[in-house]
């Protein structure tokens, strides 16, 4: 997994997380581009959007971003 905080920093990242976590539920399927594009999630000159999506969704499921471990 390509290194994201750097480029993210984490005020960055949970302002993300807030604007996914408060789209309206919708019974339609929507593409990952097109969500990307919703939040506001753009590629960077290493990574594309499918790599923040990742890191994103990672950082929600453990509760927070980075690696504790590494200072």
């Amino acid at each position: 997994m390509i290194n994201l905080l750097p480029t993210l920093g984490g005020v960055k990242s949970v302002a993300l997380v807030k604007e996914m976590l408060n789209i309206p539920e919708n019974p339609v399927w929507i593409h990952e581009n097109t969500l990307c594009n919703l939040i506001g999630i753009k590629g960077g000159p290493t990574y594309g959007k499918k790599d923040v999506m990742t890191y994103l969704l990672e950082g929600i499921e453990k509760g927070g971003f980075g690696n504790r471990k590494k200072k």
